[in-house]
């Protein structure tokens, strides 16, 4: 099917239900990528129409991120939003109501991700690490080409060994690398929710990076996805926009369908 098949298929159903889900990553989706990360600021009229859809539809807008679930709750709490968050991909879930809960094993995780950390101060990377709680990822988007390469060389010889772990995988992004503790991904997130929604309930997903793909898969026939990026590439998504100004003509499409439906 066309992918604009699918989306017209897609609004056509809001238009029908009253209770639809939106999938959402946040960082090079819903906000550029910067360098310092705690100032990912969104693009211009994306959280105006994320917060009319949360307020005056009854879409269940749920995030589905790399970052741990406490940093970005304090990054959508300005713009009033209270979402459901996924975090360290599909590695911990937060509701809106403050309840929070893990999949993975504290103990095991803490002695590998010390592991982790260590190989990379000897490597001489320990300013461009990032520690979660169940993943480290090594951060070069300020660094220039040739640094960038000897960083991502020899990030990758401190996770040689680590490779070799039952419950290890190294995953790369737009920007760096990152080592995951556990098995999880932003596909089992993808599942879970699917769990718990009656049949045939209207659901999207929009992601733009490697780390989607995931998703992408785990959503199949059961909803849209759509990658949001500058630039096409291989991908499992079935529409790809270009952000800003089509990402908010998509968001403020679903804001228009689901009103009809009230």
């Amino acid at each position: 099917m066309e992918a604009t098949c699918l989306q017209v298929s897609l609004f056509d159903q809001l238009r029908s239900c009253t209770h639809p889900v939106l999938l959402l990553d946040y960082d090079g989706t819903l906000a550029p990528f910067t360098v310092r990360r705690d100032r990912a600021m969104p693009y211009p009229g994306v959280m105006n129409a994320l917060h009319k859809i949360c307020q005056t539809t009854g879409t269940k807008t749920i995030f589905i991120t790399g970052r741990t679930a406490d940093e970005l709750d304090r990054i959508l709490r300005p713009y009033g939003l209270n979402c459901e968050i996924w975090g360290v991909h599909g590695r911990e879930r937060l509701q809106p109501d403050g309840t929070w809960m893990t999949f993975e094993t504290e103990q095991q995780t803490t002695e590998l991700l010390h592991q982790a950390e260590t190989l990379l101060f000897m490597e001489g990377l320990g300013g461009l690490v990032e520690l979660k709680p169940f993943s480290l990822a090594v951060h070069w988007r300020s660094l220039d080409l040739k640094t960038q390469m000897d960083a991502r060389s020899a990030t990758l010889r401190a996770f040689a060994f680590l490779q070799t772990k039952r419950n290890c995988r190294v995953l790369e992004f737009d920007g760096g690398i990152e080592l995951l503790i556990g098995t999880r991904g932003k596909g089992d997130a993808v599942r879970a929710i699917l769990k718990e929604l009656p049949p045939k309930t209207p659901v999207a997903y929009l992601g733009d990076d490697i780390t989607d793909e995931d998703a992408f898969r785990a959503l199949n026939d059961a909803g849209l996805s759509v990658l949001v990026r500058s630039e096409p590439r291989a991908t499992a998504a079935s529409l790809w926009i270009k952000p800003p100004q089509e990402l908010v003509a998509f968001l403020e499409k679903w804001l228009d369908s689901c009103r009809g439906a009230a």
